[in-house]
């Protein structure tokens, strides 16, 4: 049977690195800011500095109406595309590409803030170009790809410590922190959070410290680096106590710190922060997270062999479980229960949490997956077209190559008619032979031009058919060669080779 206790920190790690990553992009604020854009978007006239206005005003709403802001940046997309500003553009792939990412469409929300990134590219611009690269870094690790995850993450801040002055670096460390985390490498997780804090206290930015500090303990905690991991956490805790006005947080840190004591065996000093995560959120209302705390005590009170109170709290949990739909913790209080039951000896009770879990534990089964599949899918299809677009960059770098060449052979015939021009009309004599040579090269220049244009920019080929084309080509041939026959009996007579 799954270890309680593993299951339990892999939730609260889970929500504390989602908070420390993605928490600041995402979180709906209630922001006034939207009001004042509104207001100046109605006496705009300018269609471009509205369109732009708009891409904003969407951004400010996309928690409360993801649906507008789609609507509005699609408008503002359409809007700026028919005036080419090309700014406004990459900004508007950038916001819709992050509302895909909120829908959980990674597909395509990778498709635009690609699209946005090869925009900002050539414009240099890096403020943009550095937020573009930390999506698709946030993107990237939710289809579970850590080395994509890590490569823009790092551009990211590559691009802030060249070309940015005076910018946050500890958001993007502590990202990837949260990468090597995901993929079980503590200690560059700890690593990175560690730089990040050293900025963040340089700095005083006292939210990104506090996540430093909460990553750290985590991180501290599954090397089994107990007191590392409390202080970390309790300097968290304090921030979150007297500094930050974020109850959800402080609840977490209290249930990190009660999870991190009962692993050691420190049942008093868990119940204590398990109850103080219990009050608060009491406070902000928060069923999950009660739901959290819940199973922590129950859990707790069953090690301490207090099966009365453990049992109580546990059916608590059960019926809590089922108003919020939660199945993770759902399994978990199932799992205690049957521990629970177990333990009193009641082992009708006990068996039936258990098929209940088997069963429950089924279907998340079969979620994950399904979940699983559509992930390798939207890779799967993403490498496609990876493949794809590496093909017609190499299309489009032969081409241009063709291009060349036939640039070079049409400066070559301008300079072979210039001289004809000149022998013709000045009536210079040159000798027979060397006005054949250059007239046969005028010729197999003229006819190699109107090949390069056929081959490479005409299209005639999937036109016309392979038959036509080469009769194209034939005539081609044909006419060169009446060309060359032509000019050699005009100069001949302008010059008197026949005299």
């Amino acid at each position: 049977m799954t270890n309680f206790f593993i299951m339990v920190k892999t939730i609260t790690v889970t929500l504390l690195f989602l908070f420390a990553s993605a928490g600041n992009l995402l979180q709906a604020q209630n922001n006034p800011k939207a009001d004042s854009l509104q207001f100046e978007i109605n006496k705009e006239s300018d269609i471009v500095f509205k369109s732009l206005l708009t891409l904003e005003y969407s951004w400010e709403i996309k928690h409360t109406n993801l649906e507008k802001a789609f609507e509005m940046s699609n408008w503002a997309l359409s809007k700026l595309t028919a005036h080419h500003h090309a700014e406004g553009i990459a900004i508007a792939h950038s916001y819709i590409g992050m509302y895909y990412f909120i829908q959980n469409n990674l597909k395509e929300a990778i498709r635009h803030l690609k699209k946005s990134e090869k925009l900002f590219l050539p414009q240099k611009n890096y403020e943009r170009l550095s937020r573009v690269y930390n999506n698709l870094g946030i993107v990237s690790s939710n289809l579970y790809d850590y080395d994509a995850a890590l490569l823009y993450y790092n551009k990211s801040l590559e691009i802030k410590e060249h070309h940015l002055k005076n910018t946050d670096l500890s958001a993007n460390l502590i990202n990837i922190g949260t990468i090597y985390y995901d993929q079980g490498n503590y200690e560059e997780c700890i690593r990175f959070n560690e730089e990040a804090l050293i900025i963040t206290l340089r700095e005083k930015r006292i939210t990104s410290t506090a996540a430093a500090y909460s990553n750290l303990g985590v991180a501290h905690e599954r090397l089994g680096h107990y007191k590392k991991s409390i202080n970390y956490a309790l300097k968290a805790l304090e921030l979150y106590q007297n500094e930050i006005n974020n109850p959800l947080s402080q609840s977490r840190a209290y249930s990190n710190l009660g999870a991190v004591y009962m692993s050691q065996g420190d049942y008093e000093e868990a119940e204590f922060y398990f109850f103080r995560a219990l009050e608060i959120n009491e406070e902000i209302n928060n069923p999950t997270q009660n739901l959290v705390s819940l199973n922590n005590l129950a859990e707790l009170y069953r090690r301490q062999k207090n099966l009365d109170k453990a049992e109580i709290t546990i059916q608590k949990t059960l019926v809590l479980s089922n108003k919020t739909s939660d199945i993770q913790e759902e399994l978990i209080s199932l799992e205690t229960a049957s521990n629970i039951a177990n333990d009193q000896h009641d082992y009708e009770s006990a068996l039936t949490y258990f098929k209940e879990y088997i069963r429950l534990s089924d279907s998340v089964y079969t979620l994950s997956n399904i979940q699983n599949m559509q992930l390798a899918l939207t890779q799967s299809e993403l490498a496609i077209e990876k493949v794809k677009e590496e093909k017609e960059l190499e299309a489009k770098r032969i081409t241009a190559q063709k291009l060349n060449i036939r640039f070079y052979f049409g400066v070559i015939t301008a300079l072979i008619v210039f001289s004809m021009l000149l022998i013709y009309s000045l009536e210079i004599r040159i000798p027979n032979w060397s006005f054949s040579i250059l007239n046969f090269f005028f010729s197999l220049s003229w006819i190699a031009n109107v090949f390069l244009y056929l081959f490479v920019e005409s299209g005639f080929l999937e036109s016309f058919g392979t038959q036509v084309f080469f009769l194209i080509i034939l005539s081609v041939i044909v006419f060169g060669s009446m060309l060359h026959a032509f000019l050699q009996i005009i100069f001949s007579k302008k010059l008197g080779y026949y005299e």
